[in-house]
């Protein structure tokens, strides 16, 4: 069974997207732990952990909508204890950000519309739309903010021989509906994650 763990500043949101679309979960015992008005997203994160009951825990915006309940058994299948963490698009390099690599996996995007680079499998970096694990995840709280939590997170399995992966055909199980820039000049806070980022992982 599964934790779905989501930090929210809005329930309107929640409630259009990640709620309207769960309703298959609750049928077999999974769980829905929210977090509202934490400081950023990995403190959210850690707290919605040490809630949780589940031995999966998805962690998952609020803005997204579950578009097939396959993604259910498609996560359970692939979150094991030799996978780090798995999610449905990202980088197989350790590019930061991670779009700017050599990029894998599918999702369909309210920006950018059906964003597919492929099939997925194992890789460095997830983006952090939906991030799951079996593992007692080390939500670093010192990265302030909203960004670099996932390659934060992401790193940290690698960093203990574990590999992460993305699922293939995420843009038929996930819909994002995000309203944010890719643009890290106009991202609130992108510098301030990225500087305490740098600091960690390449002092």
């Amino acid at each position: 069974m599964i934790s779905w763990i989501v930090a929210t500043h809005d329930r309107s949101i929640l409630d259009a997207n990640l709620s309207a679309t769960l309703p298959m979960a609750w049928a077999v015992g999974d769980e829905l732990v929210v977090v509202e008005g934490a400081p950023s997203i990995a403190a959210a994160y850690s707290q919605g952990q040490g809630q949780a009951g589940q031995p999966v825990r998805v962690y998952v915006h609020h803005d997204v909508q579950i578009l097939q309940p396959e993604l259910r058994d498609r996560l359970l299948e692939r979150c094991t204890t030799d996978v780090g963490v798995v999610g449905l698009v990202g980088s197989r390099d350790r590019a930061v950000p991670w779009w700017e690599g050599n990029q894998l996996g599918s999702v369909v995007d309210a920006r950018l519309g059906r964003l597919d680079f492929g099939p997925g499998g194992p890789c460095a970096f997830l983006d952090g739309l939906l991030l799951a694990s079996v593992h007692q995840l080390d939500w670093d709280e010192s990265i302030p903010g909203w960004h670099l939590y996932d390659h934060d997170i992401c790193r940290q399995q690698l960093a203990d021989g574990r590999t992460n992966w993305c699922l293939d055909g995420g843009a038929q199980l996930v819909r994002h509906n995000t309203t944010g820039t890719r643009n890290m000049a106009e991202l609130h806070g992108w510098d301030l994650s990225a500087s305490r980022y740098r600091e960690k992982w390449n002092p």
